[in-house]
């Protein structure tokens, strides 16, 4: 993939990655705006699924990790769950947020993307969570209630539109 500035390498994912991954999900506050923190069990076998799908399936999941100072810092994931929709989840370790983390991660999955074809692309965040929000606003035209899961926003475009957002 590729380093963005001098500190953070976005790159694919690999098993050895694990534990990093659960050290994001078990960083202050990802789960604060959620309904249940499902624990690290299933964290840990959510991972592993999304590697499984990684491997059986890469035209239907994109999946980044970002590294700084040689630590896992965040990860991406991109899942073509329904044909012509792309849904993305960021996540980002508390200590490395306002960092350009997630920035970094989702110009990498838009481009990836890309390269699978034409689809619309959506993620979900808390109305309250507003660094979620100032990450994923650059990178998606739309905003309204997410009908999927209530109380949430939901932000999308179509990739099409991805040019015209980056300006080119």
């Amino acid at each position: 993939m590729g380093r963005v500035g001098q500190s953070i390498l976005v790159r694919s994912p690999c098993r050895s990655d694990v534990d990093g991954l659960v050290g994001v999900y078990a960083s202050s506050g990802f789960f604060d705006f959620l309904p249940s923190n499902p624990g690290e069990p299933i964290i840990r076998a959510t991972i592993q699924a999304y590697l499984d799908e990684l491997e059986a399936q890469p035209k239907l999941t994109v999946y980044l990790v970002a590294e700084q100072e040689e630590q896992i810092a965040g990860f991406c994931i991109s899942r073509r769950s329904v044909p012509g929709r792309w849904q993305v989840q960021v996540g980002v370790r508390s200590e490395d947020r306002r960092r350009g983390v997630g920035r970094a991660l989702l110009s990498h999955a838009f481009l990836e993307m890309c390269r699978h074809g034409p689809a619309e692309v959506e993620a979900v965040a808390h109305p309250s969570n507003h660094a979620s929000i100032r990450m994923l606003a650059p990178f998606f035209l739309f905003q309204d209630d997410s009908r999927s899961l209530p109380g949430f926003r939901r932000f999308w475009n179509d990739l099409g539109d991805y040019g015209a957002i980056r300006g080119g």
